[in-house]
């Protein structure tokens, strides 16, 4: 009598993934036991089906893989999309693991051609084992109740609308060899699963039959259980997260993350961590986030820098002032959507003494009107916050103004003396970033820069013991709510 798989699995996709038999459902194929059972029993069930296949380039005899899942598409009438990638280059270029880079490389495949086929979900074919093995890996490794939830029957890690589904979960291994044998199925087996210089073929080969010998002869079923039981605790506590990533997120899209530094560093050290995994696995998805990552970047936030710091992954961390906090790819090209800049970069804008000028992203420059200056008679000018400045009233009688830089700009920064340096270095000095530059705001008088919005005054303009007026100015920051809609 056959192994009955598809009924089996038509009764865990009932309960944890259904789809619609009639849409197209993106099936990843390698050629291994597991994948071609899945197909053979998603086939068998009456789903429409469109494989993907991806060669990675990785083995000499991989076209022997493509030349079997092509053979197998005809005999079962089902399209088939092949492509070859260069996933070790891709791990050169990004920084990561062989091993990452191989599972960022292919799912991003089996999206694009899930998105080209407008398919509704795409499947892949990881079994009950898998899910033992992935359990103990993340225990291994400290993850954490992310790690120990191991692999859910349905995520939207990948794509916002198009779900990932695993209809094997609930199967073993020895029962997909089963239907194969019955079925006389033809399958490849991967010579690299049998490497025991990887982790997760060690735990394979080696651990789980240990524990299955002397501990539990069900540890597999017992892990997997683990697994629904914190998949459940972690739905609650991932609505919190949810909620606090609103809390905190300024911008955001698949290649980086705009926080605001205050609103996230006043959470609790719990959601704080969450946070931090929560952000890496968006930026890479199905990354592995240890908790010595976690603890490097909470460490780092403790006293934050202007300027990227690898993180792991190919991601680094950057603040940038005075609020934001940056979590990228190291290619992303980031936005300027939430830095103060100048309109025009060719126009001058007046800065009437009580007045203010209107800056992009909803940031402003305020000047005041002259007052005395013993109102600062108990204030440190050292400690006066970066997006404020007082000078000296009398050292402007013309007038202030608010443009762009200029090519060939100076100014003398406070505390070099009077000494002058052009304003592009002095950017370059202070971290400012790059695409932030050629708009930023400067404060000028006549020709004279006189304050650098948001880092520097200039040193003729400083308030001096016999200064009988001050004029503060301010960099006005949008709120935060305004902040969120743009972009």
């Amino acid at each position: 009598m056959p192994p009955q798989l598809p009924e089996r699995v038509q009764t865990w996709m009932l309960r944890c993934c259904p789809l619609d038999p009639a849409r197209p459902l993106v099936v990843g194929i390698s050629g291994g036991p597991d994948s071609v059972t899945l197909v053979h029993v998603l086939k068998t069930l009456g789903y429409t089906l469109h494989l993907a296949h991806l060669d990675h380039g990785l083995r000499l005899d991989s076209h022997e893989d493509v030349a079997l899942m092509r053979r197998l598409a005809r005999e079962w009438g089902l399209p088939l999309t092949v492509e070859q990638a260069d996933v070790r280059g891709y791990a050169d270029e990004q920084g990561l693991s062989l091993e990452h880079a191989a599972r960022e490389v292919r799912y991003r495949f089996l999206f694009r051609v899930a998105r080209e086929v407008q398919a509704q979900a795409v499947a892949v074919a990881h079994t009950l084992d898998d899910q033992a093995e992935t359990v103990l890996l993340h225990l291994i490794r400290g993850s954490g109740l992310t790690g120990l939830q191991g692999m859910k029957p349905q995520t939207r890690i990948w794509d916002a609308h198009i779900p990932l589904v695993r209809p094997l979960l609930g199967v073993t291994r020895e029962q997909v060899l089963a239907y194969c044998r019955f079925h006389r199925l033809a399958f490849r087996i991967d010579p690299s699963n049998m490497d025991l210089r990887f982790t997760r073929n060690r735990i394979r080969h080696t651990l789980l039959p240990l524990l299955e010998q002397e501990f539990n002869p069900r540890i597999k079923e017992a892990l997997a259980r683990l697994a629904r039981v914190v998949q459940m605790d972690m739905d609650v506590l991932t609505a919190l997260e949810e909620e606090t990533w609103l809390q905190v997120v300024l911008e955001a899209d698949e290649t980086f993350v705009f926080w605001n530094l205050e609103a996230f560093r006043n959470l609790r050290p719990g959601l704080r961590f969450a946070l931090w995994r929560r952000v890496a696995r968006h930026l890479r998805p199905g990354v592995e986030v240890a908790l010595e990552d976690v603890e490097r970047a909470d460490t780092w936030l403790e006293n934050p820098r202007p300027g990227p710091v690898d993180w792991f992954a190919g991601l680094y961390l950057s603040w940038e002032p005075p609020q934001r906090l940056v979590v990228a790819r190291w290619e992303a090209d980031l936005p300027t959507s939430l830095w103060p800049q100048v309109p025009f970069q060719d126009r001058v804008y007046p800065l009437p003494l009580g007045g203010q000028v209107y800056l992009e992203h909803g940031w402003r420059l305020d000047a005041s009107m002259p007052l005395p200056a013993s109102i600062l008679l108990e204030t440190d000018l050292r400690r006066t916050p970066p997006y404020e400045a007082w000078l000296d009233a009398d050292t402007i009688p013309q007038g202030l103004a608010v443009r762009a830089r200029r090519p060939g700009d100076r100014f003398r920064p406070l505390g070099m003396g009077g000494h002058s340096m052009k304003v592009s270095d002095f950017m370059i000095n202070v971290k400012l970033p790059r695409r932030a530059r050629a708009r930023w705001p400067l404060v000028v008088h006549a020709e004279d820069v006189v304050w650098v919005a948001g880092y520097r005054l200039a040193h003729p303009y400083r308030v001096r013991p016999t200064t009988h007026q001050v004029v503060r100015l301010r960099l006005v920051p949008p709120k935060q709510e305004e902040a969120k809609k743009v972009g």
